[in-house]
């Protein structure tokens, strides 16, 4: 990660792709490898017979919130899957954003080298967040946003839960998220749907709100 940018050389790299000048400009980077991790540490889980592997969640915060989407979407063993304010390549819609945006995001070694590519197209990537949030479907998803955390851009990531709650929906038979039509209340829990939702007053983080409100969606709705 941040002391190892664009290296590909530590790490789960150094041992299913140990020749980092043969990369292709489709493989893999550091957000895919985290979830890729989960998932492994997942397999083990299974395994451990003090572990209840039907009610595990995934979580993660910033740039582990990205990867927690990630490893939630592939791997349907999480039962719930939680975006801290994830942001862009998160949570966020990319289209109309604020805040961070792909060119701040290709210093880092996170994506494939064809990402680089959209850094000043942004409108011509072939998709956006909702499809990634979507994917979780019909499993529970949480989506959290900060008040003061424009970077992450709240308004684009409930814009995302409700695109997404289209899949839960129409596919599915089951609630997305459910939000007021005026701006969501801060430190309010919006948890009626498969998708919960809360905006935390507040910087950039995690804070004990935050785990109280996962945990009581996690009691209303788990299995």
């Amino acid at each position: 990660d941040w002391y190892n940018h664009a290296d590909f050389r530590k790490g789960v790299f150094s041992v299913l792709n140990p020749n980092r000048e043969n990369r292709k400009d489709n493989d893999w980077g550091s957000l895919s490898s985290w979830g890729w991790g989960a998932s492994r540490i997942m397999d083990y889980i299974e395994t451990d017979a003090r572990i209840c592997p039907q009610n595990v969640a995934i979580v993660g915060l910033s740039r582990s919130g990205k990867a927690a989407l990630v490893g939630g979407a592939w791997d349907e063993r999480f039962s719930l899957v939680i975006s801290n304010a994830s942001g862009c390549m998160g949570a966020s819609l990319l289209r109309d954003k604020t805040g961070e945006h792909i060119k701040d995001l290709i210093v880092t070694d996170w994506f494939c080298e064809n990402f680089k590519k959209y850094s000043e197209y942004e409108n011509l990537f072939p998709v956006d967040q909702h499809m990634l949030l979507s994917m979780v479907a019909p499993r529970l998803l949480y989506v959290q946003s900060c008040s003061n955390d424009e970077w992450a851009d709240p308004r684009n990531e409930r814009c995302a839960c409700v695109l997404a709650s289209d899949v839960y929906e129409k596919i599915y038979g089951k609630i997305g998220v459910v939000l007021p039509k005026e701006e969501p209340n801060l430190d309010t829990a919006y948890h009626d749907g498969n998708i919960g939702y809360h905006i935390r007053t507040g910087e950039h983080g995690t804070e004990v709100l935050d785990w109280e409100m996962y945990m009581d969606f996690w009691e209303k709705h788990r299995r």
